[in-house]
């Protein structure tokens, strides 16, 4: 059994954990219209997900639990 997924999103969130972990999320378009929430770990295994109605909605989520979205922060590359 093929367990893998495609996800097509590249904007990466990350939420610094501890030292050397972090938490990383990509917010992918459902095709019902909804998005997705992938969190990945570091490995780039998918560990949980969560819908939502909008990206707005998904954004102000991970904004809410301390991610940053990585291409947004110069502090993170």
């Amino acid at each position: 059994m093929n367990n893998m997924m495609h996800i097509e999103a590249q904007d990466y969130w990350v939420k610094v954990v501890e030292m050397l972990q972090q938490n990383w999320a990509l917010i992918e378009d459902t095709e019902s219209g909804t998005v997705i929430i992938y969190f990945i770990d570091d490995h780039g295994g998918v560990w949980d997900e969560i819908e939502y109605k909008s990206e707005g909605e998904a954004k102000s989520a991970l904004e809410i639990n301390y991610f940053k979205h990585y291409d947004s922060d110069p502090k993170l590359k």
